[in-house]
């Protein structure tokens, strides 16, 4: 801009496209060597974003397509559908249900087992989140 070289990013999902210098659905996009950002958290990662807050947003990495339990939630009720290891959709059961890893969707609560962390915690981190992706937001902009 004015000349001056200012680093920007695309917004997820899109990539950056060298044939038309904009941004365009990851699927219209050749990157030819080029690192794909595959989560929303590889978006920020240029920015210097603490690595440890990746552990706080939801990802395909090493799933194929499907549904898939978000370890990032509480109470095993939010789930991710992947697709092309990216987050294609984020999910909640319906009331009194949680995910099934087993079958990949939801099932009555009092059938599924949930090891997920305490809704405080994660509340709590969420929050941190939040200050840290709004600070970042502004260093985009």
């Amino acid at each position: 801009i004015s000349g001056k070289l200012i680093p920007q990013t695309c917004t997820h999902p899109n990539l950056f496209d060298i044939q038309t210098r904009t941004c365009l659905p990851y699927k219209k996009v050749k990157c030819d060597g080029r690192r794909q950002c595959l989560s929303k958290c590889h978006y920020l990662s240029n920015y210097d974003v603490g690595k440890t807050l990746c552990d706080f947003v939801p990802s395909c990495s090493g799933h194929s397509d499907g549904f898939y339990l978000d370890r990032t939630k509480p109470n095993c009720q939010s789930y991710i559908q992947c697709q092309d290891n990216r987050v294609a959709n984020h999910s909640r059961c319906p009331y009194g249900q949680r995910f099934n890893r087993n079958i990949g969707r939801c099932a009555p609560a009092d059938q599924v087992p949930c090891h997920a962390p305490s809704s405080i915690q994660i509340s709590l981190l969420s929050s941190i989140l939040i200050v840290v992706l709004a600070v970042a937001s502004n260093i985009i902009l």
